[in-house]
């Protein structure tokens, strides 16, 4: 259990990252395995976007971002 009050605050808010981080995940995910399915250029436009943000909030390395959209 954290001790300090700043501890308290930092459980409080990895918290609320951690949903976030999961719902971007999830978003880049979800995007890829659309494109899969149905490979269209508006497809690969949403995949190469929800790519490039879970890579600009540090939810992904920002080197792996196309390596991740593959997967």
């Amino acid at each position: 259990m954290p001790v300090t009050k700043q501890a308290i605050k930092k459980v409080r808010a990895d918290k609320r990252k951690a949903v976030y981080n999961l719902r971007r995940k999830k978003a880049y995910k979800e995007a890829a395995k659309k494109f899969l399915k149905n490979p269209t250029q508006a497809g690969l436009t949403s995949v190469f976007s929800a790519v490039d943000q879970a890579a600009k909030t540090n939810v992904i390395q920002k080197n792996k971002g196309f390596q991740q959209a593959r997967a």
